[in-house]
């Protein structure tokens, strides 16, 4: 495994064009920056090319840390957590699609509001191996305000394409689908996967994501969401009642797994979406 500080993206950048690491498996990069915020956007193209140019392309776990004493505010973000300045686009991760082999991918600390769902997809058939996958989304206090483009479609890709996960974090605009489309009919469920991390993904009707999330990953028990201090009419409105919306769908879900786990009893075959016992 290869654990290196740097003072900056930039700095790091510089380090990465200068050395090679033919047979590196494992990377931790971590950017201590003195700065208000996290990183310059503007820096990270440069980066991600270095990134790809400087590590084996057989690598399989990669994890980019930011740290920045200044921006970090456990439990609650800072004002520039809103700038969609900061959410990178496809264009600027596409280098990290050479990494085919990769079972564990840690973005968390970037803004990833920018990717949409095809752009997912492309990421998940470069990554099939995916077993863990931070996307925008983390256990590390970020928090990104930015309305996410990845839709329920985007998450279906991730689990058509990478049959291995087992760790999901990542924003998403979570509402209602047509169930009936041919992608999420044909889908092949994850068992595999219980918990998810959502962030304060905006969401749209609870029941209905209730039901499709039950539906791709029958054994969800729960959704871990960000929890927000303070005063949450402050917030983008898109983001001011997440919290609640994501507890409703933690209380469908445990509805859910108990009927699955009623008629598994009775010796019927697996459930099928019953959303209408829950409304």
């Amino acid at each position: 495994m290869t654990c290196t500080i740097f003072a900056s993206p930039s700095v790091l950048t510089r380090h990465l064009r200068n050395v090679h690491f033919p047979s590196c498996r494992s990377v931790v990069l971590c950017v201590k920056n003195d700065e208000e915020l996290l990183y310059n956007p503007l820096d990270i193209p440069d980066l991600i090319v270095s990134i790809s140019e400087c590590f084996f392309p057989g690598l399989v776990q990669f994890e980019i840390i930011f740290e920045s004493e200044e921006s970090l505010t456990w439990g609650f973000p800072i004002d520039g957590f809103t700038d969609p300045r900061f959410a990178l686009a496809f264009d600027v991760l596409a280098p990290l699609l050479s990494f085919g082999r990769l079972t564990k991918l840690d973005l968390s600390y970037f803004c990833t509001s920018a990717i949409d769902d095809g752009s997912l997809r492309r990421m998940a058939q470069s990554w099939p191996q995916l077993e863990e996958f931070w996307f925008g989304v983390g256990s590390n206090g970020i928090c990104w305000l930015v309305p996410p483009s990845v839709t329920f479609l985007g998450i279906i890709h991730l689990i058509q394409h990478c049959r291995h996960l087992r760790v999901i974090e990542i924003a998403f605009n979570a509402s209602s689908i047509d169930t009936n489309n041919e992608l999420f009919s044909k889908i092949i469920p994850n068992k595999g996967i219980t918990s998810i991390g959502v962030g304060v993904s905006p969401i749209v009707d609870p029941l209905a994501v209730a039901c499709q999330l039950h539906t791709l990953l029958p054994n969800l028990t729960r959704v871990d969401r960000f929890q927000l201090f303070g005063d949450t009419s402050t917030l983008p409105p898109l983001f001011q009642n997440v919290e609640d919306e994501w507890n409703r769908v933690n209380g469908f879900l445990e509805v859910l797994i108990t009927g699955a786990k009623m008629k598994e009893k009775i010796g019927q075959g697996p459930q099928e979406c019953q959303c209408s016992l829950l409304a």
